[in-house]
């Protein structure tokens, strides 16, 4: 059995069409990146506390489910739950020391994110406005530089490739 080759000839309309439909899902595919980083950060930040609350019993737990011999049929079931809380506890370890090296790089974005997130009682942009004597759209935008900052120390190359 041969195997037939189709030639099939493009006008050069035809592959700038292309080229360009290519280009344009390649920027959405970057945005979606950059956005999804964004997102993550903002929600990571967000939840810091309960996600924190939950690593500390992490352990507790898992020596109890460990020693307490109740490894019956639904242990695939426990598998699974101290698997994800392990990941969670390394996921937070993680936010904390980019957490620091972005404390180190830039101080006032740590101080702004923190007032923001971090603190037991947190500001909105407009308390924090009050507090840096600045009107609330410049900490809005501030914040937001400062998010997608930390989600570079976060997430890494992908990040910083998408804005290309």
């Amino acid at each position: 059995m041969e195997e037939q080759i189709q030639i099939v000839e493009l006008s050069d309309n035809t592959i700038k069409k292309i080229s360009k439909e290519l280009h344009k899902l390649n920027l959405l595919e970057k945005k979606k990146l950059r956005d999804n980083a964004y997102h993550n950060t903002k929600l990571l930040l967000s939840n810091y506390h309960l996600l924190k609350s939950h690593c500390e019993i992490i352990s507790e737990q898992v020596t109890d489910e460990l020693t307490s011999g109740v490894w019956g049929e639904d242990r695939f079931h426990l598998t699974a739950l101290l698997e994800n809380k392990a990941k969670t506890s390394k996921l937070m370890d993680h936010v904390d020391r980019s957490m620091n090296e972005f404390k180190k790089k830039n101080p006032t974005g740590y101080a702004m994110l923190k007032m923001k997130y971090l603190n037991d009682v947190k500001l909105s942009d407009a308390d924090i406005a009050a507090e840096y004597r600045v009107d609330r759209s410049v900490i809005t935008k501030r914040i937001t530089e400062y998010l997608n900052k930390l989600s570079i120390i976060l997430f890494g190359v992908e990040v910083v490739m998408s804005n290309f």
